[in-house]
């Protein structure tokens, strides 16, 4: 990027986007029933994310609608012969803290989109994190969990540290979110599973889904 420069670039594409979207999204087409349980804003971006959802086959959703607030998104550029960068914003995902997982019966899985970008879920050194991973463990539920690398100056870092009273608060809570990726209570497919999530990114996107 040059200041004061005009450069000509293709086209706009929108779409549901993350772990939480490909993965239910992915799901569904193979004939499972995803629930996806997200937090939106009430904008513009909040309808598309629900009018996206609902036009899916096989997809139901709980979607939370933050009033005052905006819908999480990501900006992704692809420059040729480099790395993606991602430009992010957390809006009403930073309302996520778990209890929106509220009815565990009929699942089988359980996937939770990067627990290092929802701050709600790390206040109190991650104990809201440890209670709906506790809660799906005891349910018998097959729980997957997808990261992401936060830059540790980013205000979504230093506010989860701040409210947990530690700097590492967040750091400590990514790496026990990923020893709680657990397979062994994965049931035997009698009945399709059901999904939840929860969403982010410009490429929109959900935070959880179940099976």
């Amino acid at each position: 990027m040059e200041p004061g420069r005009l450069f000509e670039v293709g086209s706009l594409a929108m779409k549901l986007g993350g772990c939480v979207a490909n993965t239910g999204g992915d799901l569904a087409d193979l004939g499972l029933n995803v629930r996806f349980i997200t937090a939106v804003g009430d904008d513009d971006l909040g309808s598309f994310v629900r009018a996206k959802i609902a036009a899916q086959a096989g997809v139901s959703a709980d979607l939370r609608v933050v009033r005052g607030t905006s819908t999480s998104y990501s900006l992704v550029f692809e420059p040729p012969h480099t790395d993606r960068t991602f430009w992010h914003h957390v809006g009403a995902n930073a309302f996520f803290d778990g209890t929106e997982v509220d009815d565990l019966t009929e699942t089988d899985l359980l996937h939770l989109g990067y627990p290092p970008l929802l701050p709600a879920l790390l206040t109190d050194q991650g104990r809201p994190l440890v209670d709906l991973l506790s809660r799906t463990r005891a349910a018998g539920v097959t729980t997957s969990i997808d990261l992401a690398v936060v830059d540790p100056e980013s205000p979504t870092t230093l506010g989860a540290a701040a409210e947990s009273g530690s700097g590492a608060g967040a750091g400590g809570v990514g790496a026990s979110g990923g020893a709680l990726s657990w397979a062994q209570r994965m049931r035997s497919p009698t009945r399709a599973p059901q999904a939840a999530s929860v969403p982010a990114r410009s490429s929109s996107a959900p935070n959880a889904w179940r099976t």
